[in-house]
């Protein structure tokens, strides 16, 4: 069925291409600006990278106030947990330990087992899929998404009861 849904896409994707008056860029340039931005894209997401001057403590020295006081809070949290120093993913996500995520077409690229990034809603922790559920109905208010937990600020939560999630996640 993907193959075919692939098909489709590229049949309509030629078809736009075809008409100069809707599209000013060649097929040609087209197709590889596009590759070019899924190269840096996928290579900017896959392993961790440096901020810019460099780590984590670079990157937390740009926050300021509440949301400092909170990323610096959880880079102690996770660096004791995983036993791993934190690394850059992007500019703005802090990650720590490490992961293989598998892609549903069986691609496989290096990640983090945990980390974190301030959000302008909330504080988003991530990996935390496998958190038990008994553990998060003691947290304190906080939203879950797809692999995410997130929380206002901490002290709105059980700091204690954090630690056992990721105790928890992190244990895999």
């Amino acid at each position: 069925m993907p193959v075919i849904r692939a098909a489709k896409d590229n049949a309509s994707s030629a078809k736009a291409n075809a008409s100069p008056a809707k599209n000013k860029t060649s097929p040609a340039k087209a197709n590889a600006s596009s590759a070019k931005n899924n190269a840096s894209s996928a290579k900017a997401n896959a392993s961790p990278a440096k901020a810019e001057g460099g780590g984590v403590a670079a990157f937390l020295a740009t926050l300021e106030g509440a949301a400092r006081e909170d990323c610096v809070a959880l880079d102690r949290l996770m660096s004791d947990v995983t036993g791993a120093a934190g690394a850059m993913y992007g500019a703005s996500i802090a990650g720590y330990g490490s992961a293989t995520i598998r892609y549903a077409d069986g691609r496989e690229a290096p990640w983090m087992a945990m980390g974190f990034s301030p959000r302008a809603k909330a504080l988003t922790l991530y990996g935390m899929g496998r958190a038990p559920a008994s553990l998060l109905a003691k947290l304190g208010p906080h939203d879950t998404g797809k692999g995410c937990l997130y929380v206002k600020r901490l002290a709105d939560v059980d700091l204690a009861v954090l630690r056992k999630i990721l105790e928890s996640v992190g244990r895999g």
